[in-house]
């Protein structure tokens, strides 16, 4: 059996404890003088002398810069090394590399806030969603990958709205990244490549089931919408009215002034100011221009929910009118309640869009055929 000891030829031995008992001697004298005793051939000293000196500037030890390569080498698959290089160097002309998430949406949110001017509604949507997201990854951005961030989505409960909410503000995250030099320009950053959700369509197998489906829609009947009227102090039933028929938001209808109401060209103007997104303009209908004409103009000044500061606040004024009409509270009922009346009147999902700050998708997807036209007509006729 033979046993090597490097570079000093081999020594034979008849059996294992015959090759140790030899080898003892040469394994202590190995380790008492180091690696300095090991024999290289000429080729292999050349080798190694100009690898060591290509790797020092680097302080890069030559088997470390050799596993490292090797690494490298396997997770590029085949592909050779140096077209991987080409495409870096044209890819990474503007690249700023090491930038941190953090960093980045510190200057994200700046931009949100000071150059686009989004609102206050808006901002905070910024940072539970892009916020949550850094907190999550606060490390370089480019090292972040798809599945990372579709996990990330996957965490959050309730229905797709939500995960699909959070996913947007991420991509825009990513697109300002991309757009400042923080990622490959000409390369599709990891959030754009996630997926989007969908609720999965529950099948109806009982009656209960059946009656369930009909009542996870969230409008009121015109019948309901006289009680809640009739019900309303006169201090808050101008929030019902404007809600219910022009279907602000009601963090814009906290932040509402009697003079966004324009009666003589007969619309509703939602300033950027206030707007969850931008300016837009909505249609006063017939009766709610009726309704705006009997305040009497000395109580039209200031904001229109001058008692309640908060969206929180106002929800229980609301449903203290709800309880006293015997009428149940229903989540953006009134918001919804225009969009569904409103479609269903006009057939025209890109005007109600328009008019309600939405996309047009939504508002086929949520709002379309929920009503007949017939009940519409009696909805903007209370």
């Amino acid at each position: 059996m033979d046993a090597r000891a490097a570079g000093r030829g081999r020594i034979r031995a008849s059996s294992i404890a015959d090759a140790k008992t030899k080898g003892i001697p040469i394994a202590k004298e190995i380790a008492k003088e180091g690696s300095d005793v090991i024999q290289l051939s000429p080729e292999e000293r050349r080798i190694y002398v100009i690898a060591r000196a290509a790797l020092e500037p680097h302080k890069i030890a030559v088997d470390a810069g050799a596993r490292r390569f090797a690494e490298i080498l396997t997770q590029l698959k085949g592909v050779p090394f140096d077209k991987v290089l080409q495409v870096y160097e044209a890819c990474s002309q503007k690249l700023i590399l090491g930038a941190l998430n953090t960093d980045i949406f510190e200057k994200y949110f700046h931009e949100q806030k000071e150059v686009r001017g989004n609102s206050v509604y808006q901002l905070r949507d910024v940072k539970r969603w892009v916020g949550g997201f850094v907190a999550k990854f606060p490390q370089e951005i480019i090292p972040i990958t798809t599945p990372q961030i579709q996990d990330w989505l996957n965490c959050f409960g309730g229905k797709a709205r939500t995960k699909n909410n959070a996913r947007d503000y991420v991509i825009g995250h990513f697109n300002f990244a991309k757009k400042n030099h923080y990622l490959p320009d000409n390369v599709a950053h990891a959030a754009a490549a996630t997926t989007e959700y969908k609720d999965a369509r529950k099948v109806i197998l009982t009656e209960v089931e059946a009656q369930e489906s009909i009542a996870d829609i969230e409008f009121y009947t015109p019948d309901e919408m006289r009680r809640l009227l009739a019900a309303a102090p006169v201090n808050i039933r101008p929030s019902f009215e404007i809600k219910a028929f022009s279907g602000i938001r009601t963090e814009e209808m906290i932040r509402f002034w009697w003079v966004f109401i324009q009666e003589l060209e007969k619309v509703i103007q939602i300033p950027k100011e206030i707007a969850k997104r931008k300016f837009r303009t909505i249609p006063m209908m017939e009766n709610l221009q009726v309704r705006m004409a009997a305040y009497d103009p000395a109580t039209k000044q200031g904001r229109v929910c001058k008692e309640w500061n908060t969206a929180n606040s106002l929800y229980h004024a609301w449903l203290r009118v709800c309880k006293a009409a015997g009428v149940p509270y229903k989540k953006n009922a009134f918001r919804d309640c225009y969009t569904t009346y409103r479609v269903a009147l006009t057939n025209d999902p890109k005007l109600v869009a328009r008019e309600t700050g939405n996309s047009e998708a939504m508002i086929i997807e949520n709002y379309l055929h929920l009503t007949t036209k017939e009940k519409a007509e009696e909805w903007f006729s209370l």
